[in-house]
């Protein structure tokens, strides 16, 4: 069995904590510092960790208490909806931050475990988006190119995150869709992120994924 990443470890560990506990909705969490304890790892890694929880709509952040257990997913997905109807600067940066910890986050999973049929899945994905004719299936083609990269990890939490937040990045990937040349700049970015895990190039892939995830913010207003 494939070795879990250290955030999907902790995951696992906050799962265990909360029966062990005996926590429900309404109950802190126990402190980063406690957590990272009992997990023998780092307090960022139990930070990440917590955020993926946030965006699964588990836990909130409440002033002077920190994480609390909820069972507000059917909140957060109002939230993403609402957020879909408009992509401003600041909401651009937090949505590729979080993607940023997710797509680079697999970066050593993907450099192991791709194989040639995954690198012609990447390719074929990629031409279909350079020569979709709509904008929304232009970015339904850059959303699957993404997705195909945490399908690639095996790292299923990942996996139920990335799926999970669909809506919103779609939204955002449309933008820019509509010009042919800067489809074509977004699949030149696509192109060089494939040769790096062909090379399984890690340094290249982190880097082109960085500026790649980047280089929308000229398509916001």
């Amino acid at each position: 069995m494939p070795n879990k990443s250290a955030v999907e470890a902790v995951l696992d560990k906050i799962r265990a904590i909360i029966t062990e506990d005996r926590l429900s909705a309404g109950d802190p969490l126990p402190s980063e510092t406690e957590i990272a304890r009992r997990c023998s790892t780092s307090r960022n890694t139990v930070r990440e960790a917590i955020s993926v929880l946030r965006a699964y709509g588990v836990v909130e952040s409440r002033q002077r208490v920190g994480p609390v257990l909820v069972d507000n997913r059917h909140i957060a997905i109002s939230k993403l909806f609402s957020f879909s109807q408009h992509v401003s600067p600041e909401a651009f940066n937090d949505i590729q931050g979080f993607r940023r910890l997710i797509e680079m986050g697999v970066a050593d999973q993907v450099m192991e475990k791709r194989t040639e049929a995954d690198l012609a899945a990447l390719a074929d994905i990629n031409e279909k988006m350079q020569a979709a004719s709509e904008v929304s299936e232009a970015a339904r083609f850059d959303y699957l190119f993404h997705l195909q990269l945490v399908i690639i990890s095996g790292n299923t939490t990942t996996l139920d995150v990335y799926r999970f937040l669909e809506p919103v990045i779609r939204r955002l990937l449309e933008n820019g869709k509509a010009r042919e040349r800067f489809r074509a700049d977004i699949g030149a970015e696509h192109q060089a992120i494939i040769n790096a895990i062909r090379d399984r190039n890690r340094y290249a892939y982190l880097f082109h994924m960085d500026r790649h995830l980047r280089s929308g913010l000229k398509f916001i207003d």
